[in-house]
């Protein structure tokens, strides 16, 4: 009989109990409400700076988690994981992403960019269309398997652009077997590394363009040397802060042939062009001032802002100051 009496004073304290929380938790939802769905931790403070306000009703931080109007109009990206798994081998992983479109001359307007995540040696592609991103693709891929025998582009991780995810590019990975990591629109952290390289680029351009005084339309050249410069470069996230260019290449690079970009350049005029150009040799000018906008494999860029032509030459002496 006493067992049955202390059961039955339970069970009425338990009801009695969860009605005095639903009429407080009523409550602080009126208050909610009233203070424009204020946060439990504004409310929380209240007391202390207002008023007339309620200091016997206890705010809960889960009172309010429920509410339909704060979900729908306090919506906010979630945070994302910052922890970032390294690849660990050359073409584990490639990021791409493709800038643009900007302000040209010519009509490429688009900048496409591949980084291999184990080297970070990222290599780029001044293009005219998105379209062309799949044919791009395949020369990075090509001269990737090439250089490094044995090995294949495991996975590509790239945003959510249908250049990527469908038609061409589609069918060319899965033919390579190469799977396509695309995420989900409107979310570039999914692809930090080349969203991060964007911004390292951009930054590296901006530079060489305002030192230069080039044309800002001579962009794509800035692009292509800051690539270089990028790539020569130690960085703190591969081993031992090693150059992008000793991981992919295996060897140190040389940095005899860097020099300012933008700097006075005097190129040569060979003895068969002055004899073509002009009719007394001895008295004439032997070399022409031009502008130094890069590199190519037999010599140096020039470019010539009276005729606005580009010219490749070994034979120049640069004013660097």
């Amino acid at each position: 009989m006493q067992q049955r009496f202390t059961e039955s004073n339970a069970n009425a304290m338990v009801i009695m109990t969860n009605s005095n929380d639903t009429e407080r938790k009523r409550k602080a939802l009126l208050i909610h409400r009233q203070l424009g769905h204020a946060s439990a931790k504004v409310i929380k403070t209240m007391p202390n700076h207002v008023l007339d306000f309620l200091t016997n009703l206890k705010i809960q931080d889960a009172d309010f988690k429920d509410c339909d109007l704060c979900i729908r109009a306090k919506s906010h990206r979630l945070p994302h994981n910052t922890e970032h798994h390294r690849s660990v081998r050359l073409l584990e992983l490639v990021c791409s992403n493709i800038m643009g479109p900007h302000p040209s001359d010519h009509d490429d307007r688009y900048i496409i960019s591949f980084i291999a995540d184990y080297s970070n040696f990222a290599v780029v592609f001044i293009i005219r269309n998105r379209s062309e991103a799949v044919e791009c693709f395949a020369k990075y891929h090509k001269n990737a398997i090439a250089r490094h025998p044995g090995t294949n582009i495991v996975e590509l991780r790239c945003d959510n652009a249908k250049e990527y995810v469908k038609g061409n590019f589609k069918r060319f990975c899965k033919a390579a077997q190469i799977d396509i990591d695309s995420g989900q629109s409107y979310c570039p952290e999914l692809n930090g590394k080349a969203e991060r390289f964007n911004r390292t680029l951009t930054t590296k351009v901006r530079c060489l363009i305002l030192v230069s005084k080039i044309p800002k339309s001579k962009w794509p050249e800035a692009v292509t040397y800051a690539v270089k410069l990028i790539n020569h470069l130690p960085t703190k996230s591969n081993v031992d802060q090693k150059t992008p260019y000793k991981l992919w290449h295996g060897r140190k690079p040389t940095v005899k042939h860097i020099r300012v970009f933008g700097c006075v350049a005097y190129q040569h005029i060979p003895k068969e062009v002055r004899q073509r150009t002009h009719d007394d040799q001895k008295f004439k000018a032997r070399a022409t001032k031009m502008i130094h906008v890069g590199s190519s494999p037999t010599g140096y860029l020039l470019y010539d802002p009276l005729l606005d032509k580009y010219q490749n030459s070994r034979d120049v002496v640069f004013i660097e100051t």
